[in-house]
């Protein structure tokens, strides 16, 4: 908008769009398998999928959500395909 001096039109559209970056990132917020169709390949096809598609639209970055330290199945497929813990959030409970 700065180089538009904060005008889209006549021009200001063209210049703005010209800067326009390329989307490079990919941001999963959630993915999960129900109970009675975990172990069945779902998961596998779920991150298949999903990693194809951010190939494809040349993705170099994607961020898929949270995922509990605790689901082993779902971080074995994760570390399969070659991602890596970037960040951890901890959640704690308790009465105040």
């Amino acid at each position: 908008m700065k180089r538009a001096n904060g005008k889209l039109f006549p021009f200001g559209i063209f210049k703005i769009m010209k800067d326009w970056k390329k989307i490079n990132r990919l941001r999963n917020l959630i993915m999960g398998v129900i109970p009675e169709y975990r172990q069945k390949g779902v998961e596998a096809m779920m991150i298949y999928y999903t990693y194809k598609n951010a190939v494809e639209k040349e993705y170099l970055w994607a961020d898929l959500g949270w995922i509990l330290e605790n689901n082993e199945m779902m971080t074995k497929e994760l570390e399969n395909i070659g991602s890596h813990v970037y960040k951890k959030f901890r959640v704690y409970e308790g009465e105040l």
